[in-house]
């Protein structure tokens, strides 16, 4: 009231800014369902390392310092360096999430990511093998001890070199089939939060094996698993599979092998340029890196054809 008989006018106090754990807890709330499993869990060690090293502080705070002690944190740990540039990317995808929620400014998300990610060799860092491409024959082989479900996926797999995920996430209306070559546009994707499209295309092999899978409910899972409606999921894959090779006696594989398979294949039959494009690398660089393990066996080839002089 004494501010009303000065003549000055009665300040309303402004929300309280949220802390970086409300706004992980609030992240994971809202996006975390939408995870696959193994990103879920990668959110959720982001969220609790967040929490514990800057839980209590703004969200409009946190900067490239807490990514780098984070980084540091992971490293100490002994987390593989593959392992910890993805909650890295994790940790930026929040600040994302913020921004585009209006809930810290652009400049957190700047920040965040001038951070980069950790490169190859650096000391100290512990690193995990590259995954190899598995062989079409080991592939064949398994498929007879899968059941319906999986036994269609891998085969989607392996005539379109698409992921697990997109695999297993397939729905009739994100599947474009106006033209001979069908173009599944799936709504999210690895790359979709960086706002990158993706289309791959399902040519005869792929759409052969789609046909006995074809729904009238346009938005149902062709691979769903429950009358829920659920996709079958990229971990319910991986183990059904493991399970056919020990059935077999095959040498166990994991499903993102067949990508590394389908690659190769594209690279020697059309092309480096057209296999980026089936494989909807941003780069000829990502796309290179799969062809790294057969290098040599090109250039020994190479070598015993060279004439003496």
């Amino acid at each position: 009231m004494a501010a009303l008989f000065s003549g000055q006018a009665e300040v309303e106090p402004g929300p309280r800014a949220l802390t970086a754990a409300e706004l992980a807890a609030q992240f994971l709330d809202v996006e975390g369902s939408k995870l696959e499993r193994s990103d879920r869990d990668r959110a959720a060690r982001a969220a609790a390392d967040l929490v514990r090293l800057a839980g209590r502080i703004e969200a409009k705070r946190l900067g490239p310092g807490h990514a780098k002690q984070l980084i540091a944190g992971w490293v100490e740990a002994g987390l593989a360096r593959s392992s910890i540039n993805k909650i890295l990317r994790i940790v930026q995808r929040y600040c994302s999430y913020w921004v585009a929620s209006d809930l810290v400014s652009p400049e957190v998300l700047v920040g965040v990511q001038s951070v980069t990610v950790l490169r190859q060799g650096l000391p100290g860092v512990r690193e995990t093998p590259r995954v190899q491409p598995v062989s079409r024959d080991a592939v064949k082989e398994t498929l007879f001890y899968l059941r319906p479900v999986p036994k269609a996926i891998i085969s989607l797999l392996l005539t379109t070199g698409c992921r697990p995920a997109e695999a297993c996430r397939i729905r009739m209306c994100d599947i474009d089939r106006s033209g001979a070559i069908w173009r599944y546009s799936p709504p999210r994707h690895k790359t979709s939060w960086r706002g990158r499209d993706r289309a791959i295309p399902l040519g005869p092999a792929a759409q052969e094996v789609l046909m006995p899978w074809r729904s009238a409910d346009a938005e149902r899972y062709l691979f769903s698993v429950s009358q829920a409606g659920k996709p079958y999921s990229v971990d319910a894959l991986h183990h059904a599979v493991q399970r056919a090779c020990d059935e077999g006696g095959i040498p166990r594989w994991s499903p993102r092998q067949i990508r590394k398979l389908v690659a190769q294949w594209l690279r020697d039959r059309v092309g480096i340029e057209n296999a980026q494009a089936v494989l909807g690398h941003s780069s000829l660089t990502l796309t290179a890196e799969i062809y790294a393990r057969d290098a040599w066996a090109r250039a020994e080839t190479a070598a015993r054809a060279m004439p003496g002089i």
